[in-house]
């Protein structure tokens, strides 16, 4: 995959939330939720707490019980408007991140696809190169094989 192809995952991975947050809004049902309980969780590498509420809501389908995020623990026991998409749900007014995150893990996504079609081009055409060669009788060094052949 390459150097950039390995940086370019990587900045789709760490993008993938906002853009996962994004899709909850923008396609999700708007429907009201009971926020039934919030927990903190000290973070791994910085000071900071990241919080994790729960919460049930219906949708179309049936009751939904999921994380509902953007919501503060404060929020415990009350009830708020969210946008609900498949068990998860973003509240109504929450800062989504930038639409450069949802760029990023694009562009990101692009390269990777881009790397791996380009090796698979160069694959085929050294292999498609090498039988062209053996049909005109020339020499030829395989890459594939390590092998060269040459004419009879």
């Amino acid at each position: 995959m390459g150097f950039f192809g390995v940086i370019a995952f990587i900045l789709f991975v760490f993008s993938f939330n906002g853009v996962t947050m994004a899709t909850y809004y923008v396609l999700g049902n708007k429907v009201v939720a009971h926020v039934d309980d919030c927990h903190t969780y000290p973070t791994r590498y910085t000071d900071s707490v990241e919080v994790v509420c729960n919460g049930t809501w219906k949708e179309a389908y049936g009751d939904q019980v999921g994380q509902i995020y953007g919501v503060a623990p404060s929020e415990k026991g009350s009830t708020i408007t969210v946008h609900a998409l498949h068990g998860s749900a973003v509240e109504d007014g929450t800062q989504l991140p930038s639409i450069g995150a949802a760029g990023v893990s694009l562009v990101a996504l692009g390269v990777i696809g881009f790397g791996f079609l380009l090796g698979t081009v160069r694959k085929h055409s050294a292999r498609a190169r090498a039988i062209a060669d053996d049909a005109q009788g020339t020499t030829t060094n395989r890459p594939e094989t390590g092998q060269v052949s040459t004419p009879d």
